[in-house]
């Protein structure tokens, strides 16, 4: 492979020849640790070459040209392993010669925390793969025979907390690590960006910086910049100028999964793209077959899997029934929102036992999510919790008196005759009489519990019951508000199962909106709508990873206007990324 032009200015193959840096890269050897340690997928070490080969297409050939600038714009899904890119990227930054790595991580500092923690789990762990590793790498084994250091030296810090002095750049100056610096998108945090290439001297070592802007799309909206997200995040004039100055070769990566908010808001960010790649994922194909499916899953499940008129046909009888079985559910605009809440926990905490028996996993750490969306506002938040919490008595009692003694009435030997009886007087009991504006609920509830014997409904019913009780002595060890503002230890991810009452039932919220990422989620209710596509696509929180078992114990509820504006936001979404594929191949035929 050519060399990639940093390497042509100032700086020589020997200024690696150290025992703590060497000629030995480490790209392809963390390209195997995410294919085959972190996702346990081989053929995803190719798709990650190539996306990251092709982010940095222009910046590697023989001849070091005048430009010392160069722009990638990097979109893929929602979920669909954004940052997994942005982990090799930086890997390939550190095995041809880049200095600093800038991450601009949107502003939500949930979200950078997020990300922060997410680099430094995955270099920590690289490390041990290394050293667990080496005998059966060529590269590895070189360097431990030599006695050179064969994992790389990359720090990782959150520009915040840093103070920008002249003593530290000279620091960062005299190592020759690969320096990656985490940057809310905020002034302060951006001036500090500044001033640290401002102070920076002649670097020869490595001489070359990477702005890998995660959420790139933030800098935007409606045409102008956010007020508290500088212009030049996206235009990138001043940081080009110092780099120009200094003869610092700059590297930016834009990262989105929304990529038509940037080409509908700002020519001056596309004039700042020299290169457009459309990210591939580890996802369902049509020539995976039963076996290798019910092996090898999780896959990304994109709009492809939940979205009727964007599906593909499947060689698979196990997806193609999966498939078909669909996933979203419709209701009413108007609706009574008790009965709504009501139905929402009872289907979420079916799902979750639900899945247990199909699975086994009766004994499982982790915790499965169910999500309620009715809004945005944080009054609406508020309102839906309280009135949950002061439900929860009002269900127990009607579970002790009249749902547990029916049930024992019902003779086990006549299940099937007498289950759909059961199962309406249940629902009537607990919720009331069902308005056609919420039959798609009862619809669901009576194919989940019918599927299964007496002795099964009724562990289902008693793992309710106990939730219930839990949830009135300790409400906030099973329901999270998610605001946006929750404390350390409130948090929907910090919550610890109750034995075996692992059920989180979200509320809210803002972040739902962007990025947030439920890995065990079974049940989702959105009901308000967004005018933006989007944050449309966002919210759909059913998008990532998601193995078999999850996807047969999943419940997606929308209400009408917001299954609406998701088929247009689909439609929109999937004619933007083809106007876009036709902008990739002009730019190469130009």
């Amino acid at each position: 492979m050519a060399k990639i032009k940093v390497f042509q200015s100032n700086v020589s193959a020997e200024s690696f020849k150290s025992k703590r840096y060497s000629e030995i890269k480490f790209f392809n050897t963390f390209l195997d640790y995410q294919a085959l340690d972190v996702y346990r997928y081989q053929p995803l070490k190719t798709l990650l070459k190539t996306n990251v080969e092709n982010l940095f297409v222009n910046d590697i050939y023989q001849d070091y040209g005048i430009n010392n600038y160069n722009g990638s714009l990097a979109y893929g899904e929602v979920q669909s392993g954004k940052t997994s890119n942005m982990l090799c990227s930086t890997m390939f930054a550190y095995d041809y010669g880049f200095k600093y790595v800038f991450i601009f991580t949107g502003n939500i500092t949930a979200l950078h925390n997020q990300t922060i923690n997410r680099f430094g789990k995955e270099f920590s762990n690289f490390r041990k793969y290394c050293e667990n590793n080496y005998q059966n790498n060529q590269e590895l084994k070189y360097a431990r025979d030599k006695e050179i250091s064969f994992y790389p030296a990359i720090n990782i810090r959150d520009i915040r907390e840093l103070e920008i002095t002249v003593s530290f750049v000279e620091q960062l100056e005299k190592n020759n690590d690969l320096n990656v610096f985490f940057v809310l998108k905020n002034t302060s945090s951006y001036e500090k960006v500044v001033r640290i290439l401002e102070l920076s001297g002649n670097l020869k070592k490595r001489n070359s910086i990477l702005i890998l802007d995660d959420e790139s799309d933030w800098g935007f909206k409606s045409g102008s910049y956010l007020d508290n997200s500088p212009k030049l995040f996206n235009d990138l004039s001043e940081i080009k100028k110092i780099c120009e100055t200094k003869d610092y070769y700059l590297k930016y990566i834009a990262f989105t999964a929304t990529p038509y908010k940037i080409f509908e808001s700002s020519q001056s960010f596309i004039n700042n793209i020299n290169n457009v790649v459309r990210l591939q994922s580890k996802q369902f194909q049509d020539w995976m077959t039963n076996d290798y499916v019910e092996t090898n899953d999780p896959f990304y499940c994109g709009i492809n899997v939940f979205h009727p008129s964007h599906k593909v046909n499947y060689k698979s009888e196990v997806i193609e029934n999966l498939i078909n079985r669909g996933f979203v559910s419709i209701i009413n605009n108007e609706v009574n929102e008790q009965q709504l809440l009501i139905l929402s926990l009872l289907t979420f905490l079916i799902n979750s036992y639900a899945y247990k028996i199909t699975t086994g996993k009766f004994g499982m750490k982790k915790n499965l999510y169910g999500l309620y969306f009715s809004d945005v506002v944080q009054s609406k938040h508020d309102k839906d919790f309280s009135n949950l919490v002061n439900l929860l008595p009002i269900l127990n009692k009607v579970m002790e008196e009249k749902v547990f003694p029916q049930f024992k009435s019902v003779d086990y030997r006549t299940w099937n005759q007498s289950k759909i009886d059961f199962i309406l007087f249940f629902l009537e009991i607990m919720v009331g009489v069902i308005p056609l504006q919420l039959s798609a609920f009862k619809d669901i509830i009576i194919a989940k519990l019918s599927q299964f014997s007496y002795s099964q409904v009724n562990s289902i019913f008693l793992y309710i019951h106990s939730w219930i009780k839990a949830a009135i002595k300790a409400f906030l060890s099973l329901i999270v508000k998610m605001s946006g503002n929750e404390e350390d230890g409130a948090k929907f991810d910090q919550k610890q199962p109750l034995g075996e009452l692992n059920s989180i039932f979200i509320i809210g919220g803002y972040k739902i909106s962007r990025g947030i990422t439920f890995d065990n989620l079974v049940f989702e209710c959105i009901t308000k709508k967004s005018d933006k596509n989007d944050s449309t696509l966002q919210r759909a929180r059913w998008f990532g990873y998601r193995s078999l078992d999850l996807l047969k114990n999943m419940t997606i509820i929308l209400s009408e206007e917001v299954n609406k504006s998701f088929e247009e936001s689909i439609t929109n979404d999937v004619n933007w990324r083809e106007a876009i594929e036709n902008y990739q191949k002009d730019l190469h035929h130009n």
